[in-house]
């Protein structure tokens, strides 16, 4: 009886001439197939893309970032100061996005134009004329409320006025 062809206790053991002529050659397991360069270039160019579009917006925005920095710091101002930082505030944000046209108008027209482009909910009108005369007039006494309002509103403008306006 030949010994490779004895029993073992996982079976029989058999010996093989040259284990080369039975198998094939290792496959390649990259790339798959012939676009995977294509599909990796795309996503690569997408990603630089993506980051390269957040940076540009990230830029594009300093301005309102610097704006609700320095609105941040009115709340130990007073009152007529308040305002007037305030007016200040919108009328560099217009100059910045390139409308000049708007930040050389009068308050009571400026507002009244901003309003146009403004849900009820967050127009200045709602101030009355407290928020556009109010720096002109020599005793002025806000309340916390009023003042919160007034810079909140200033704010809101700040964060979704558009720059195409």
């Amino acid at each position: 009886m030949n010994p490779a062809n004895i029993a073992t206790p996982t079976g029989p053991k058999i010996e093989l001439p040259n284990t080369a002529y039975i198998l094939p050659d290792n496959i390649a397991m990259w790339p798959p197939v012939w676009w995977t360069w294509l599909v990796i270039a795309f996503f690569a160019i997408s990603i630089i893309g993506i980051i390269l579009v957040k940076i540009i917006h990230y830029k594009r925005n300093a301005y309102r970032r610097d704006a609700f920095q320095h609105l941040d710091s009115l709340n130990d101002y007073q009152d007529s100061e308040l305002l007037s930082q305030c007016h200040q505030t919108i009328r560099r944000c217009l100059v910045t996005i390139g409308r000049n046209d708007l930040a050389a108008m009068p308050s009571q027209a400026l507002f009244n134009q901003l309003d146009l482009q403004l849900p009820p909910k967050h127009q200045f009108k709602q101030l009355g004329s407290l928020f556009i005369n109010g720096a002109y007039q020599p005793q002025l006494s806000l309340d916390k409320t009023q003042k919160e309002e007034i810079l909140r509103l200033t704010k809101n403008w700040c964060r979704r006025h558009k720059i195409h306006a």
